[in-house]
């Protein structure tokens, strides 16, 4: 079961074991808008689930992200 936590919880929970992280709560957004880390929006609150994020810093856990195809297609211009 996903323990889900606030960004502001999710980085208590990693200063309470490791007090000399670096890892911010401004970081956290960044990687979460950036799609690194998932995320869950409730309302205005981003939900983290606690265990992937801990496996994300381990470097355990990495969300694939699809190819995007930037070339050879025809798009529409608007001017």
């Amino acid at each position: 079961m996903p323990r889900m936590r606030t960004s502001k919880e999710v980085i208590e929970e990693i200063k309470a074991k490791d007090p000399g992280s670096r890892f911010t709560r401004h970081a956290l957004q960044i990687k979460a808008l950036n799609g690194e880390i998932p995320f869950i929006q409730v309302g205005k609150k981003r939900l983290f689930d606690l265990d992937l994020v801990e496996r994300y810093l381990s470097g355990e856990f990495i969300l694939q992200q699809p190819e995007l195809e930037t070339h050879g297609k025809i798009r529409r211009l608007h001017g």
